[in-house]
């Protein structure tokens, strides 16, 4: 019952969901408390009765809440927040991360949001010391169109931000990262489009099916200054990855992000926030 969970110290500190749509329907007597006090730190249902009907009835669950001085709020989708979590995974993650906005999408922030991030978006035109005041605890460099050898005002920004917090670079994130270390792009001959591409990762063996859509490339030849290569696309050879070897940095030039294209690379969302763990 709901009136033992509340009340049970293993539950102390945390907040409980009952997955069961109506709570209260029998309200709270004084025989059922497996302690003194309410252990939980808040209290989710999707439905509060209101009128409990039982002979031992003596407060309904609101008034039992108030009374203890504990947070609760009704009207959540219970079992949809249950599935979420089943999915990804408690959410212990309160990082702040600055999305620096060269061509976002939406479902980055969603993912980032999932994982228990707070995201502020910062324009393409941001100065570095503009996105450090913020004190992110981590900086994602988002996708965008264009040729990265003529984004140099991007490039200073990315500049300014290595080695100051974890950064994770997407697509146009990955060849800025490049160029902010000293590496040349140069353009397709047949642009990388649409899904399918296969891109291996060295670290893993593993070949990953990406979606993706760029015109431009980092020169392997030209990555220096602690970069090394992690993917490279089986197709023609291209880079596809990047990290230092020191720095919390990594990037990708495929979108990890999905929506549209395959899920199997969300997974570097996770790497992101274990990145940020380790600087805590």
């Amino acid at each position: 019952g709901y009136q033992e969970m509340l009340t049970d110290p293993s539950y102390a500190g945390q907040i409980l969901m009952p997955t069961y749509p109506l709570i209260g329907n029998y309200g709270v007597n004084g025989q059922d408390d497996e302690t003194d006090r309410i252990q939980v730190r808040g209290f989710i249902v999707r439905e509060e009765c209101m009128e409990p009907s039982h002979y031992l009835n003596q407060k309904t669950i609101h008034q039992y809440l108030a009374d203890g001085g504990i947070s609760g709020i009704y009207g959540l989708d219970t079992r949809a927040i249950t599935r979420k979590l089943r999915s990804v995974g408690v959410v212990e993650y309160k990082y702040n991360v600055v999305a620096y906005d060269c061509g976002l999408k939406y479902n980055i922030l969603r993912l980032l949001k999932a994982r228990g991030c707070k995201v502020t978006v910062m324009p393409c035109t941001s100065k570095a010391e503009e996105i450090l005041k913020l004190n992110p605890d981590g900086i994602l460099l988002s996708p965008g169109p264009g040729d990265p050898e003529i984004l140099d005002y991007a490039v200073k920004t990315v500049q300014g931000l290595v080695g100051k917090k974890p950064i994770m670079g997407i697509c146009l994130g990955n060849q800025l990262l490049g160029r902010a270390f000293g590496a040349k792009t140069f353009k397709l001959k047949f642009g990388h489009r649409g899904g399918n591409h296969p891109v291996k990762e060295f670290a893993t063996g593993r070949v990953h099916i990406t979606a993706q859509n760029h015109g431009y490339a980092l020169d392997p030849d030209t990555m220096k200054n602690g970069l090394e290569v992690t993917h490279i696309n089986l197709n023609d050879g291209t880079v596809e990855g990047l990290r230092h070897k020191e720095l919390p940095i990594f990037a990708i030039q495929y979108h990890s992000e999905d929506s549209p294209g395959p899920m199997d690379n969300r997974y570097l969302f996770d790497r992101f926030i274990k990145m940020m763990e380790k600087k805590h």
